[in-house]
């Protein structure tokens, strides 16, 4: 499946689910994606370090990997905790408007 498929607001809420397999690409219109607690695996989709609208992001538990992701000027919130992310925070989180980050336990 997509998330388009599934979303036709702006947020996206399915955290605390079984979800497996590599996650979807981020739809384009998505302001808040709180996919928490699911059995994602791999890297995050480019579409993902590319969201024009995301501001929060959470991928808390999600037993993702791969690099740490670079992110808009216009998120507040990441977090990433509890997962298996790698390598150096990019420089592109030095022009966010972060006012929340969680990478613990990486």
């Amino acid at each position: 499946f997509t998330f388009s498929t599934v979303l036709d607001h702006e947020g996206l809420q399915l955290s605390n689910n079984q979800f497996t397999g590599p996650i979807p690409d981020a739809p384009p219109q998505t302001t808040t994606a709180l996919i928490y607690r699911n059995r994602w695996s791999g890297d995050l989709p480019i579409s993902w370090h590319s969201a024009p609208y995301l501001v929060e992001l959470d991928l808390t538990d999600c037993e993702m990997s791969g690099p740490i992701i670079n992110v808009s000027s216009y998120i507040t919130t990441v977090v990433l905790a509890n997962n298996h992310f790698t390598g150096t925070v990019p420089a592109s989180w030095k022009d966010a408007s972060l006012s929340h980050v969680d990478l613990s336990n990486n």
